[in-house]
C-alpha cells in the first residue's frame, strides 16, 4: 500500500477539497488522465464503498480495528470522523514524497492544512465551489444521500469558512472547464516551482 519513500524537494502535491457534491473525484480522476506525471495519494477510510468505488484506487477501505492499527503503527498521519462515525485518514508516506513525479490527492481543509505544514515540499490547495447552494442539494440529493442532507449542508457550509486558505478556488460548473482549470493549475505549478531549479542547471552548463 505504501511507495518506498524518498527526499523529494520539488515533489509537488495536490490537494483537492470542496463540499460533498462538489465533484472532487470525478475532478482527480479526470486531471490524472490529461496530466502526465501525476500519482494519486489513496487515503484510508472506514466507510463501505459506494457503488463503482474500486479498492486502492479510490480509497482504501478498512475495518474501523484495522484503521487503529494503521495508526498505532503510524502509516496514518492524520485522520477526521467525518458524517457521523466514519473515518478517513492520510498515509504517512505523503508527506515525505516518493522518489518521482508530482502528486495529487483528496483532503478536508483541516487534513490540507495539517499536509501543507508536514511537508517540506511544495502542497497546493484546490478548493472546488459549486454554481449555488441550490446545485449543491441537488448532488447530495442525486447520490442518494438525503439523510444527510443537512448535516453535510451544514459542513459544506464550514468548509466554505476555509476556501480562502487555499491557492485557487474553481467553481465546478461544467466537467470540461473545471478539468481545463485544474489541469492548467497543475502546468503553472509545475513551471513556478522547476523554473528555478532549471535556471541553476543551465547556469552550470554555461560555467562548465
Amino acid at each position: 500500500m505504501s511507495p518506498a519513500p524518498s527526499p523529494a524537494v520539488l515533489q509537488i502535491l495536490f490537494v483537492v477539497s470542496g463540499p460533498s457534491g462538489s465533484g472532487k473525484e470525478t475532478v482527480i480522476q479526470g486531471t490524472l488522465e490529461r496530466v502526465a506525471g501525476l500519482t494519486r495519494v489513496v487515503t484510508y477510510t472506514t466507510r463501505a464503498p459506494r457503488t463503482g468505488e474500486v479498492a486502492g484506487r479510490h480509497y482504501h477501505f478498512v475495518t474501523a480495528s484495522e484503521f487503529e492499527d494503521l495508526v498505532a503503527r503510524g502509516e496514518i498521519f492524520e485522520s477526521e470522523t467525518v458524517y457521523g462515525s466514519n473515518r478517513y485518514g492520510s498515509p504517512s508516506w505523503a508527506t515525505r514524497g516518493t522518489s518521482s513525479g508530482d502528486l495529487i490527492m483528496e483532503l478536508d481543509p483541516k487534513g490540507f492544512l495539517r499536509m501543507r505544514q508536514a511537508r517540506s515540499s511544495p502542497t497546493v490547495g484546490i478548493f472546488l465551489l459549486v454554481p449555488d447552494a441550490s446545485a449543491l442539494r441537488q448532488r447530495i440529493t442525486s447520490r442518494g444521500e438525503e439523510q444527510d442532507l443537512e448535516r453535510r449542508l451544514s459542513i459544506a457550509r464550514d468548509q466554505l469558512e476555509a476556501a480562502p486558505s487555499y491557492d485557487y478556488m474553481v467553481v465546478n460548473r461544467d466537467r470540461t472547464e473545471c478539468l481545463a482549470s485544474v489541469s492548467a493549475i497543475v502546468v503553472t505549478e509545475r513551471l513556478k516551482h522547476r523554473g528555478p531549479e532549471e535556471l541553476d542547471r543551465v547556469r552550470r552548463e554555461f560555467q562548465a
